[in-house]
């Protein structure tokens, strides 16, 4: 297990687990249905500079989102997902250059999403945004996130029209955009991604044609 310091406690609930590097440095921490409240504000995420997954899904937290998780450069797995988060995500996001999984889903976070979140998010695989109250446009600039396969962005106050961009994420295996305002028509980019087995977009947007669709 190549020395690295594992705990782990698992029941029959859930499984919680920290591990650590040969130098004693936290690399992962999952606290997933740990039964944690309060926020996150207070803590001190510099003191984890090699941190490179943090689950802390399915708990009672609230607040705002620290901007200093921002600062964990190694992180490729982020998950805050089913919580009671507020706030907007935050820009310090955009330095995540490393990041795989990114899942905020089922909290109350608000805002719109920044263009200059996506600058960096090179190698995101998975966007989980469902089940908020965002607003505003789906960034056209999505077309940064180029090795993106799933995307999440069900249950939000997001209005305008579907972004043509999208249809440039050629591994994009999954887009779930219902239960927002979207309005116009599917773009006839999107019949260029060969890879896309589900698209869940019913909401005020008219389908013109099949036929656009490979």
């Amino acid at each position: 297990m190549d020395n690295r310091y594992q705990h782990k406690q698992l029941d029959s609930m859930h499984v919680v687990w920290v591990v650590c590097d040969r130098t004693g440095r936290v690399t992962e921490l999952n606290l997933q249905e740990a039964s944690l409240q309060g926020t996150l504000e207070n803590l001190d995420f510099s003191s984890l500079p090699k941190l490179v997954y943090l689950d802390l899904s399915n708990n009672k937290l609230t607040g705002n989102i620290p901007s200093q998780i921002g600062t964990l450069s190694r992180l490729t797995h982020l998950d805050l997902s089913v919580n009671f988060l507020t706030g907007s995500l935050p820009l310090s996001f955009g330095n995540l250059s490393r990041i795989i999984e990114l899942n905020v889903s089922a909290n109350g976070l608000t805002g719109e999403l920044d263009p200059l979140l996506f600058t960096n998010w090179t190698k995101l695989v998975s966007l989980g945004l469902q089940n908020n109250e965002f607003i505003g446009t789906i960034p056209r600039k999505i077309d940064l996130l180029t090795s993106l396969k799933k995307l999440t962005l069900s249950y939000n106050n997001i209005g305008g029209s579907i972004p043509p961009e999208i249809g440039n994420l050629k591994d994009l295996f999954l887009v779930a955009l219902r239960g927002n305002f979207l309005i116009g028509s599917i773009p006839q980019s999107l019949g260029n991604l060969s890879n896309l087995m589900v698209l869940y977009c019913y909401t005020l947007i008219r389908i013109n044609s099949l036929d656009q669709f490979p």
